[in-house]
């Protein structure tokens, strides 16, 4: 019966196309396969009765069983009957997550760009089912000191970005929050806040790359991905949130569009990468005293924000043989301490991104 109602279950979730009938017809075929021998034990199990709740996804099957006696025939009991039930609960969960990438300059060094194009692909390559591709969407959000955004440049500044990169958010209120795009809430752009004084400021050519199941897409994007300029990891992870804030829906639309917070059914995850320090910001000071300090408190500010009610984003965060404040930080900002990881080599880096697939394969099903 176990057997029968997982087995039912499963195929409900995986596969929404089957009737009601056609996943009756899973149960009763596990059932009989697994109680084919019996009859010869002196069991009778009935045709199961099998009952679906499509909304939460349990399945509840039933048999009657007819047991013969032995020593009960002498006081003229032949038989023992009694109904046994299982019933499963078993969901497939949908999975979107932001891979935030550090595309800085020091990526250049020692091979970490081409390993973490291998880590990011694995990862595209280990969650996204070819057989159940709409259970896993995939965003890609690399950052040096600015995010490029091109293609949505015009919602995020408001027709300001000439270049398609984008900075903090233009006013002070929304700046460490997924606020849904137009003024007063645009991203600030070269030019604006301080970043014609500082000397810092760059576009990288790597583009983002909305919520998408398409493997080719991902693969082809994150390995196109050239790296230059300083670190800006708080913008970064500012668009982490926005691929997959219900609040951005109107801008990704269609199969990129985020889905809504609060439903059970969908996880929400960031993996947040990093080889430096944080040390470029555009809403503070001009040393670099000053711009560290504020990327580190915007970046705490965001990381409180998304982890929290009713966001609950999952957050993953992995320091690539980083300096010590950055490790700190993003060991803070993940969502507990196995959350965070500290690789300190292009193999620990390549095994970090493999345990966050596993563990999101793990939590996508509910049973």
């Amino acid at each position: 019966l176990d057997s029968a109602a997982l087995a039912a279950a499963r195929a409900m979730s995986e596969n929404e196309t089957l009737s009601d009938g056609e996943v009756e017809t899973v149960a009763r075929n596990v059932f009989a396969a697994n109680t084919s021998k019996f009859s010869a034990q002196g069991i009778v199990a009935s045709a199961p009765a099998v009952i679906l709740n499509r909304a939460t996804g349990d399945v509840r099957v039933t048999s009657d069983l007819t047991v013969a006696t032995t020593l009960g025939r002498i006081v003229g009991i032949d038989a023992m009957q009694f109904q046994k039930t299982a019933m499963v609960s078993f969901v497939l969960r949908k999975v979107e997550l932001a891979m935030v990438l550090d595309v800085t300059g020091s990526m250049n060094d020692g091979g970490k760009l081409a390993a973490m194009k291998d880590a990011a692909t694995d990862v595209i390559n280990e969650i996204i089912d070819p057989n159940n591709p709409s259970l896993t969407r995939i965003a890609l959000v690399p950052y040096s000191a600015a995010v490029n955004v091109s293609g949505y440049e015009t919602a995020a500044s408001g027709g300001d970005s000439l270049d398609g990169c984008v900075m903090e958010r233009l006013f002070e209120p929304d700046r460490d929050t997924d606020a849904a795009p137009g003024h007063p809430r645009n991203f600030a752009v070269n030019g604006q806040l301080n970043s014609s004084s500082t000397g810092r400021y760059n576009c990288p050519n790597a583009t983002l790359l909305p919520l998408t199941n398409d493997k080719s897409a991902l693969t082809s994007t994150v390995n196109g991905y050239a790296a230059s300029g300083w670190t800006a990891g708080h913008i970064g992870l500012a668009w982490g949130w926005n691929v997959i804030s219900q609040n951005w829906s109107s801008v990704f639309t269609g199969v990129n569009a985020p889905g809504a917070y609060g439903n059970p059914n969908v996880v929400k995850a960031v993996l947040l990468l990093t080889d430096g320090d944080f040390n470029t910001s555009y809403s503070a000071g001009q040393s670099a005293e000053e711009q560290a300090a504020e990327a580190a408190a915007r970046t705490t500010a965001l990381c409180n924000a998304m982890k929290g009610a009713p966001n609950n984003i999952q957050i993953y965060a992995v320091a690539f043989q980083a300096p010590l404040a950055a490790e700190t930080l993003l060991r803070n900002c993940a969502s507990s301490a196995s959350h965070y990881f500290d690789a300190n080599d292009n193999a620990q880096l390549k095994a970090a991104f493999k345990e966050v697939a596993k563990r999101l394969q793990q939590i996508r099903i509910k049973q």
